[in-house]
């Protein structure tokens, strides 16, 4: 997975000639294996979670760039299953957004964080 993803790191730019000289990628581990296994391509019905995280009311960011691979559906999809969600767009920005446009990603992430009214934490509830 990890050569995989060093290949792709291209295209997930907006400007593939922008992408800096980087050593190749490292450390996808146990999920990453099982995105690509037969297993989940067979049982991926049973492992959606949109079912059970609708009902989350956590304040969710979603961040897509206009160049990103994945479908803008797939923000949409988001937007759906997020009953708190926001979505920031970020023009001539793929999937990397945080490379390509590091100040503004980062000016995004913390105003939305500082929006958020602050919460106790609790003893976690549940299971593992």
């Amino acid at each position: 997975m990890d050569r995989y993803v060093s290949l792709q790191m291209p295209a997930l730019r907006c400007n593939p000639a922008s992408a800096p000289a980087v050593s190749p990628v490292h450390g996808f581990g146990f999920w990453a294996a099982r995105m690509v296994g037969r297993e989940f391509y067979e049982q991926r019905a049973t492992l959606d979670p949109r079912a059970r995280l609708a009902g989350a009311l956590t304040p969710t960011l979603i961040l897509r760039g206009t160049c990103d691979h994945i479908d803008a559906a797939v923000a949409d999809q988001y937007r759906a299953t997020f009953a708190r969600s926001t979505l920031v767009t970020f023009p001539a920005a793929g999937h990397i957004i945080y490379e390509e446009q590091p100040e503004r990603y980062l000016a995004v992430v913390r105003t939305f964080l500082h929006e958020q009214p602050e919460q106790p934490v609790g003893p976690r509830q549940g299971g593992a």
